[in-house]
């Protein structure tokens, strides 16, 4: 039997491909993070240059009033930085002041939320939040753990 020998580059390699790993990471993480600058800088437009937002989570009622659906939720998503359940997401979303006839918008949400990620994935694109263990919304790129109901890593 041949004595097993490591080369003495298989470290190098190692380490070559641990640094590729994290930085298709920071990669897609980069690319959530120009999603968020580019819908804060939509939302703060609605602002005038001179006055500062009261709240730094409250997104102006009229410009979060315009957002569709989908994109409320996901920028409420990534306010409060956790996954939530359709009821506290409905909640949060009518808090930042989304304006809807609709007397129980909880029920509508879950349906339009999930033709948004059906026609996302059919379209080849990755959905703006998606479903964490059958139970919470959140977005694409935290890591969730299966059976994780707390906080999820953004």
């Amino acid at each position: 039997m041949k004595p097993t020998t490591t080369h003495p580059h298989d470290s190098h390699r190692t380490a070559i491909v641990n640094a590729e790993k994290r930085l298709k990471a920071l990669n897609a993480e980069r690319e959530d993070l120009k999603l968020f600058i580019e819908s804060g800088k939509r939302l703060l437009s609605a602002f005038p240059k001179e006055a500062a937002p009261e709240e730094p989570t409250r997104a102006p009622s009229q410009e979060f009033a315009s957002l569709s659906l989908v994109d409320a939720s996901a920028f409420y998503l990534r306010t409060i930085g956790h996954p939530q359940t359709t009821e506290d997401l409905t909640a949060g979303v009518l808090g930042l002041g989304y304006k809807t006839t609709s007397k129980n918008l909880s029920v509508l949400l879950r349906p339009t939320l999930y033709k948004h990620i059906r026609r996302a994935k059919a379209e080849g694109k990755t959905p703006a939040l998606i479903r964490v263990n059958g139970e919470r919304w959140g977005l694409p790129g935290w890591e969730h753990k299966k059976g994780e109901k707390g906080r999820a890593t953004p």
